[in-house]
């Protein structure tokens, strides 16, 4: 993402935390009489500095044009883009590209785009189709901008286009819906569903161990593992997993998301249940049929489950002898019952007190079979060996809640088998996918399952000259497999501008795209994670030096000069160093890294950059929403006061000690627990809730005070007199 020449110059901590040598950011602002002391002083700084909560309430009530879309923590504000699909499917972190290679070096910030594609607040219109028109040259379908430029084709109802992307001649129907709308959704029938990449297709991958001969059913299944070693059942949390399990199901509401599930016992040996006409039977695997320890689909109909056939489901696994975990083996057996089907939810019990690596042959094979494994285990558990698998197959790892997080994982709508393809108009070229923890040039990114809230990014780089003003075109291209077994194509569209003004490109810059896509390049290599972050900060720096040459000449050499666009950049680079786990050991990083891949933008932000709004102020408005946060640090916060902390995957209920009388009636007052519900809705995942009390355990939520000096780093507003003198050598 980021290759000019200085890149491997970064700085170290012991340089950047010497901000002696940095002209302080107060001596360019107008000094108070001498009778004002220090604190202030300090006061009266802080409030001058571009601040996070006051960028998004104005870019909530901007008036003026738009270039780039609404910030995605502002997501009711309405926009529309020509040529491009709703901006909460796709965003762009420039509008605005640089017209040819050098200016884009000169710039120096990444051009990427991050798509949402599977968002739920936006609907997509749905075609049935038996043959699917793309370009024959780069395999992108026709764009709704395309559709003035149509000519004639040879026959009545057909017309000739040029690809937007390759510039390719093509013939289609004049009536392909993607010449109509800029976001499709094709089901694929008859040969239509066999033209698909191999990862969405009938075909299984190859693959050094046993898999079946072919797919049995289309739909996906569900399966569960339990590890039934004596630790792991001796954990409090296997009976809450068992309550999750025998709750869903019990379900009636089973049965519309899956038609068939499995269960896996694993100690030394792994063993299958199987139904029969005797009721259901416990399978050991050397004693299945099949070549080579080839599982034998074992799978049970959700339609036949009654209340008494739960029952003794239950007393069968409970009654399974306790010895040893075997992780390769019932990962194995797993994947050969999901190679059956259109893909797997690997639901898995590890109460163990540590777990080894799953091998990566087999590893790989879950990810090209489409499984997706979530993991549920004790909070002592260790499981750093098995962050990444879990992970790259799109999977998570829960440790609190465990029975309202079984039936929310199973009851989540999911896309299985996602195979993701993006293109571009000729002029850009895609550089680099960041997803699932992986970083790499490939033409073909690959999810198991991936919901409404899964993201991943895709970094560009300008390689020609382009016209002032055309347009630039990227598409993703999604094949999945959906819940009931259909092959569905969705088709995402944003089109940008090109320009050689340095303002305009800097007016059509999106902070929060450019944020989030940084921070999934810093998380592409979690050993190195510090080392990243400095290369981002370097990048925004060389761009910051340009603007102020550029853009900014009249301007005093002492003043500090950020675009509107980007000016809440600086802290939130400051935010990820500030991050406690990013200056933890390589495990602790590998786990950061691999929760935060999947995350959209508006989570993204939030995950560093939290809303604090006071709960007093609820009262006072018609939803949370409707409030100005505050701003993160200690200094703006009142110890009479109590607060609510928005994380994007969490939420903090902040209690000075002077509200503590109040703590129960402000946990139970229907305002609070309207704003807690507000937030899940908001994000579309359940958000865990924990209290604590000012000097009481607190440590977590002081940790987002990023403002203020933490861990060796600076305040903000000695980091941004640090950045200034950074800005002034280049």
């Amino acid at each position: 993402m980021f290759t000019q020449p200085h890149d491997k110059e970064v700085f170290r901590d012991s340089k950047f935390n010497k901000t002696s040598t940095a002209p302080s950011l107060s001596s360019k602002i107008h000094r108070p009489s001498d009778k004002m002391d220090k604190d202030a002083r300090e006061q009266e700084v802080f409030r001058r500095l571009p601040a996070i909560p006051t960028i998004l309430e104005q870019d909530k009530t901007r008036e003026e044009e738009r270039v780039s879309p609404p910030l995605s923590l502002n997501p009711d504000v309405e926009y529309s883009s020509a040529g491009s699909s709703s901006h909460k499917l796709i965003r762009s972190s420039m509008y605005t590209i640089p017209a040819d290679e050098d200016l884009f070096e000169l710039i120096g910030l990444p051009m990427l785009i991050v798509a949402q594609p599977f968002n739920d607040s936006v609907a997509v219109p749905e075609y049935r189709a038996d043959y699917l028109y793309k370009c024959k040259e780069c395999g992108s379908f026709p764009t709704a901008a395309q559709e003035d430029g149509l000519l004639r084709g040879q026959s009545e109802n057909t017309c000739q286009f040029k690809c937007a992307m390759c510039g390719c001649s093509n013939e289609i129907v004049s009536e392909c819906p993607s010449l109509k709308e800029h976001t499709v959704e094709y089901i694929c029938e008859d040969s239509c569903a066999k033209d698909r990449s191999w990862y969405a297709s009938d075909n299984l991958p190859k693959s050094g161990m046993a898999m079946p001969s072919c797919r049995k059913w289309k739909e996906p299944c569900l399966i569960f593992m339990i590890d039934c070693s004596a630790s792991s059942r001796g954990n409090t949390g296997y009976i809450e997993f068992m309550n999750g399990m025998r709750s869903i199901l019990g379900s009636s509401d089973l049965s519309l998301f899956y038609r068939r599930f499995a269960i896996v016992l694993v100690n030394e040996e792994v063993s299958v249940v199987s139904d029969g006409e005797m009721g259901y039977a416990l399978h050991v695997m050397h004693d299945v049929k099949g070549d080579y320890g080839l599982c034998a689909p074992l799978f049970i109909e959700t339609e036949s489950l009654t209340e008494e056939r739960v029952t003794s489901l239950v007393q069968l696994i409970e009654g399974t002898p306790s010895s040893q975990f075997n992780i390769a083996g019932g990962v194995t057996v797993a994947v050969q019952l999901a190679a059956y089907t259109g893909g797997c939810k690997l639901m898995a019990w590890l109460g163990g007190s540590e777990y080894s690596e799953v091998p990566e042959q087999i590893a790989q094979t879950a990810v090209d079979c489409g499984v997706s494994i979530c993991v549920f285990t004790s909070p002592h558990s260790k499981l750093s060996k098995l962050y990444k698998t879990v992970m790259s197959t799109g999977g998570s790892i829960e440790r609190d809640g465990i029975s309202v997080a079984v039936v929310e994982k199973i009851m989540q709508e999911s896309f299985f088998r996602c195979a993701v393809r993006v293109v571009c108009s000729n002029g850009i070229k895609k550089r680099a996918v960041y997803s699932s923890g992986s970083s790499e040039n490939i033409s073909m990114i690959s999810f198991p399952v991936m919901s409404a809230s899964t993201a991943f990014s895709v970094s560009f780089s300008v390689e020609d000259f382009l016209k002032e003003g055309s347009s630039v075109h990227i598409q993703c291209i999604v094949e999945y497999i959906s819940s009931m077994g259909e092959s569905r194509v969705r088709i995402i569209n944003i089109s940008l501008k090109a320009s050689r003004v340095m303002q305009q490109i800097f007016i059509g810059m999106a902070m929060d795209t450019m944020f989030c896509g940084m921070c999934k390049y810093i998380c592409s290599d979690p050993i190195n994670m510090v080392e990243n972050v400095r290369k981002a900060e370097t990048s925004m720096v060389t761009a910051l030096s340009l603007y102020k040459r550029s853009c900014a000449k009249d301007t005093s050499p002492s003043q500090l000069v950020l675009p509107d666009t980007i000016k809440g950049l600086p802290v939130l680079m400051q935010a990820v160093l500030k991050y406690p786990k990013v200056q933890l050991g390589p495990s602790v990083k590998i786990e950061l890294a691999c929760e935060l891949m999947p995350l959209p933008v508006d989570r993204t932000f939030r995950m560093f950059y939290p809303r604090l709004v006071k709960i007093s102020s609820l009262f006072t408005v018609g939803g949370i929403d409707d409030l100005m946060g505050e701003r993160l640090s200690m200094r703006t916060l009142d110890s009479d006061e109590s607060y609510i902390m928005d994380t994007g995957c969490k939420t903090i209920l902040w209690f000075g000690k002077d509200a503590v009388d109040y703590i129960d009636e402000m946990i139970q007052n229907e305002v609070v627990i309207a704003a807690l519900e507000r937030l899940k809705e908001t994000y579309g995942v359940e958000l865990k809730v924990t209290h604590c009390i000012q000097g009481e355990l607190d440590a977590d939520f002081i940790g987002y005070m990023v403002e203020d000096q933490m861990g060796g780093y600076p305040k903000y507003q000695e980091y941004l007199g640090s950045l200034h003198g950074k800005i002034v050598k280049k």
